[in-house]
């Protein structure tokens, strides 16, 4: 009786209907959450004859994504829904103490003990069990298997396995040297180890460098680490050495590492046996933070401004000359140095008829030619588009000094902070690319803009793309495969440079870019540029121009206003406000709606006039119209030619509707059902059924727009709701329209997902003025 009440006040939704898996055979049973699980677990017992004592049991869940199981416990039952699968077991104090038996028998029982193992590792992913066999001091039983010469390797891999759940759920307390030492010796060994050994290794390695607990790690080298990289057969065993490498390069003796990690030996490696196959995006990860680190190297050039009478004066002496030998080459071409501006063809980096030098071909194009090592020879004319900005030959040829006219004062406005790094880049560019890079000076001087200051916010704007100097993410993928095969003679930062700057005076000749504010638009669209670009993951220089000609000016305008679409859309659909003002005029439009209706009534239509079998009378209309005071639809027939009206004293009241029918439902077409020539007439036609005579009024619309204005304005004279597609249509455009009206007000301010909060109550309420 007392089991009958219980279930009375039980709800249906405390009962859930799942299947218990007792001995390898499943049992369809209803569970009460509300019922304790040991009582639960104790009627099971009772139910299929197991040993009296039920503490020994528990439920496992069965995990469908996964196929794992995990015990169910207080904490967790409520993942337990209809369908569920669960499993009878022992419980985890139970299967721990039979484990721990068989680990430390003294009798050689191989098959028990790889049984106990097996277990161990499977169920070790449960916290619950997890926390069971630590209690009990399985840590010290597994970590002295470990340590343990004579111990098979497969038996040491499953150890390991469970040791790694158990750091995951930070049961492990100090790690002692000695096994440090043993985990170091299967990452170096030059055995053939298991590949799952191995792994497995590296993962405890790689958390224990993240501990910052040890200084046994000091002993790992890269280069050891480095030969993991070329098991191509083994993704995964590249995957935690990188991840091992990435570890140590964020530990105390990270400024060797980087070195290591930053050479060109290092990267080669990883583009050789890495980056040829396929990355998954825990690779991906690793890949994104190791050229993070390494470009981090970076930061302190990027932070150190230039002493430009000091450490850094014969940097900037030497670009001064280079730019003053260019001068002096480029004042004896044919022509001037302005007749460059007559030639139609775009800036690039080709210098043709500069002498070449060895390029690392997997980084840059065969085609790619640079100018660093020999002055210039004999010059034809150079590839140069001028801007607009750009003065002309006849204006500014006589005034232009014979000597240094492109040469850069630093110091000339102390207002302008430029980085280390920015002057290592300009130097580089103009080593490497002199002719081009004299190109670039002059359209910055014409336009009156600061070379340099450019240039610094050039570098900074790539710095802040690539991350440089910012903290890592945690689900960062994007890499950049040109980090990995830059070479000592094209590093990719300063390629990345100079391509950048070429990038920025396309843009500004592409926007006709003058004033100073259209300087700040320009920087915001090579921004977008750039990052479309590195987004794309170019593996070359020449792949990383070819983007960029995908990506011009107007590309990026057209990505802005979709994006701003989007936006618009989404917080029309979306906002909490937004959607509560929807409803607030969801009234008002359909009330527009049906006037406009009515209002097509009022104005009346032509009809085609049909018989009452459905066929078509030539030449021969009928028109009707709703009367002013809408209490009456008249009718008659009208002339084709001229579209009057013949005869106008029939007519209907509305009061004697009955109702509407439309499509294959009206009398005037069970003929035609059967003719497929007709089948779209039938699509058009509506009746007005009357409780008199005539027993209908039958239409057949010339159109679909006529078809759905009528039905909705006969609907709205009957008090039913519109039901055409058309009215769905011209609802949602009006008070899509109605709500971005009301939110004119509001542009440029941003609207929140919830409500402020409401302000607590004044103490009191004596509220007084002055």
């Amino acid at each position: 009786m007392q089991k009958m009440q219980s279930e009375f006040h039980t709800s249906s939704k405390d009962i859930v209907s799942v299947a218990v898996e007792v001995a390898s055979e499943k049992h369809l049973r209803k569970l009460n959450q509300n019922e304790p699980l040991s009582e639960t677990v104790h009627s099971l017992c009772i139910e299929f004859n197991l040993s009296k004592d039920s503490g020994i049991y528990a439920l496992q869940l069965m995990e469908q994504d996964t196929g794992d199981n995990k015990y169910v416990t207080e904490e967790n039952r409520g993942e337990i829904k209809n369908g569920s699968i669960l499993r009878l077991v022992l419980s985890p104090s139970e299967m721990v103490k039979q484990i721990i038996v068989r680990l430390g028998s003294e009798v050689s029982d191989i098959d028990g003990k790889l049984w106990a193992l097996s277990k161990l590792s499977t169920l070790s992913g449960d916290p619950v069990f997890a926390k069971a066999f630590f209690t009990i001091d399985g840590y010290k039983i597994i970590k002295e298997m470990i340590l343990n010469i004579a111990e098979s390797h497969s038996n040491i891999t499953y150890c390991l396995r469970s040791f790694i759940w158990l750091m995951h759920y930070q049961l492990v307390p100090t790690i002692e040297d000695e096994f440090v030492r043993r985990l170091i010796d299967f990452v170096n060994s030059e055995q053939h180890l298991p590949v799952e050994l191995i792994k497995c290794s590296l993962v405890i390695l790689e958390k224990v460098v993240q501990r910052k607990e040890h200084t046994m790690m000091t002993q790992v080298d890269v280069p050891d680490l480095i030969q993991h990289l070329w098991n191509r057969e083994s993704p995964i065993i590249q995957e935690k050495a990188l991840a091992l490498i990435n570890a140590l390069a964020q530990g105390p003796d990270s400024l060797k590492i980087l070195g290591s990690m930053a050479s060109k030996q290092t990267r080669d490696t990883i583009q050789k046996n890495i980056l040829c196959d396929d990355i998954n995006p825990s690779m991906a990860h690793e890949l994104y933070v190791y050229q993070s680190l390494i470009l981090g190297l970076l930061e302190d050039r990027l932070t150190s401004m230039i002493d430009p009478l000091g450490t850094d004066a014969k940097y900037i002496l030497e670009l001064n000359s280079i730019l003053e030998s260019a001068t002096e080459d480029t004042q004896n071409m044919k022509g001037s140095v302005f007749s460059l501006t007559e030639d139609s063809r775009p800036v690039t980096l080709l210098d043709k008829y500069l002498p070449a030098v060895m390029i690392n071909k997997s980084f840059v194009n065969e085609d790619f030619v640079c100018s660093t090592p020999q002055p210039i020879k004999a010059v034809k004319k150079a590839s140069y588009s001028r801007s607009k900005s750009t003065p002309t030959p006849s204006s500014d040829t006589k005034n232009l000094p014979k000597r240094h006219s492109l040469m850069i004062d630093f110091s000339s406005n102390s207002s302008i902070l430029i980085c280390r790094f920015t002057l290592e880049c300009m130097l580089y560019f103009a080593r490497r690319y002199r002719r081009t890079f004299v190109r670039v000076i002059l359209e910055e001087k014409a336009s009156s803009r600061s070379f340099p200051y450019t240039c610094e916010r050039l570098v900074k704007l790539l710095s802040d793309l690539l991350g440089v100097g910012k903290s890592l993410k945690r689900d960062g993928k994007l890499y950049q495969p040109m980090v990995f095969t830059a070479s000592s003679d094209c590093p990719f930062m300063e390629e990345l440079f100079c391509h950048a700057a070429l990038l920025l005076g396309r843009t500004r000749r592409e926007m006709r870019a003058r004033t100073p504010s259209d300087q700040e638009k320009v920087m915001l669209v090579v921004q977008r540029q750039l990052q479309e670009a590195l987004a794309l993951q170019p593996v070359t220089l020449e792949h990383l121009n070819e983007i960029f000609r995908r990506f011009p000016y107007s590309v990026i305008a057209e990505i802005w206003q979709s994006e701003i679409e989007e936006k618009e859309e989404w917080e029309l659909t979306h906002l909490p406000p937004i959607l509560e003002l929807k409803k607030e005029r969801c009234d008002t439009i359909l009330e527009l709606i049906q006037q406009q209706r009515i209002n097509t009534l009022l104005r009346g239509a032509k009809f085609p006039k049909y018989t009452a079998r459905g066929q078509r009378v030539k030449k021969k209309s009928w028109f009707v119209c709703l009367s002013t005071n809408q209490r009456s639809l008249h009718y008659g027939d009208c002339d084709d030619k001229n579209k009057l009206m013949l005869d106008c004293s029939s007519k209907i009241a509305v009061c004697s509707i009955l109702t509407l029918v439309t499509g294959k439902k009206c009398p005037h077409v069970r003929d035609m059902r059967n003719r497929k020539a007709d089948q779209d007439k039938i699509d058009l036609a509506f009746s007005i059924i009357l409780d008199g005579e005539p027993r209908s009024l039958d239409f057949i619309a010339p159109d679909q727009q006529a078809f759905d204005y009528w039905t909705d304005g006969i609907n709205c004279l009957l008090g039913n709701p519109m039901t055409s597609a058309t009215k769905d249509s011209e609802f949602k455009m009006l008070l899509d329209l109605e709500v971005r009206l009301q939110l004119l007000d509001m542009d440029g301010i941003s609207i929140p997902r919830k409500p402020p909060p409401v302000p607590k109550d004044p103490p009191n309420y004596n509220f007084c003025s002055t």
